[in-house]
């Protein structure tokens, strides 16, 4: 049996004693998935991060930094030693489409990590989708055709107007609904939009196409537009 002198022994205790001094900050989970929605299911996502503190000492929640304006938090301040705290962080996904990825940074005074980013994840479906992002019309169009993808078998549009951002001002847009007969076996429905300019703006102005809806979930549906202007 090997035996070490005294002064190894007292050594080694101390190292131990000092391995585990101080402050120490350890979250048992960093991200959190909440799950696929469509948009207008959920406004907000929230979660419950678990932080313990096995050190000797008192751990401090020095600042948390939100990833944007969305995301609002409630956290334990103080952590003594051998307790357990937590951070609350809701972020509000209802302006939201696609993958969502928020992250919120917690600097402590902790000796082994100062610093703890919690990741907020949902993906959020469109209930509405157009196939054009962008509609121009150029100075001899007149017409565009745009199809429309949604979860409702008896959706219809309302109105349609084009805002121009240069002048501000509003005008309404002709147009037809028909209901495709193809509908996606994911329970979706196909739809064509069909739109006719009743009377250009002033002059060329980039703006947005403001399409008026019948869903519960989507009353306003946007896309950006060009309407060109003959010199």
């Amino acid at each position: 049996m090997q035996r070490f002198p005294a002064t190894t022994i007292i050594s080694m205790a101390v190292f131990i004693t000092q391995a585990h001094a101080g402050p120490i900050v350890h979250a048992e989970t960093t991200e959190y998935f909440a799950g696929t929605f469509l948009q207008g299911q959920v406004d907000t996502i929230s979660h419950r991060f678990i932080m313990t503190n096995p050190g000797d000492e008192p751990l401090y929640i020095l600042k948390v930094h939100p990833g944007c304006g969305c995301t609002k938090f409630d956290v334990d301040k103080k952590i003594g030693p051998g307790d357990t705290g937590s951070i609350v962080i809701k972020v509000d996904v209802s302006q939201f489409k696609g993958l969502v990825k928020k992250t919120t940074s917690v600097l402590t005074d902790a000796d082994n990590e100062q610093l703890v980013r919690f990741v907020m994840k949902a993906r959020i479906e469109p209930v509405i989708t157009l196939t054009d992002e962008f509609i121009k019309f150029g100075p001899a169009d007149s017409r565009k055709t745009v199809g429309i993808t949604t979860n409702r078998d008896n959706f219809s549009v309302n109105s349609v107007y084009y805002k121009a951002y240069i002048t501000g001002s509003k005008h309404l847009v002709a147009y037809s609904l028909t209901k495709d007969s193809v509908q996606d076996g994911d329970g979706t429905v196909n739809y064509t939009l069909k739109l006719r300019i009743r009377e250009r703006p002033p002059q060329t102005s980039p703006g947005s196409f403001i399409i008026s809806t019948n869903h519960p979930q989507k009353k306003r549906v946007e896309a950006g537009g060009l309407i060109e202007v003959s010199p």
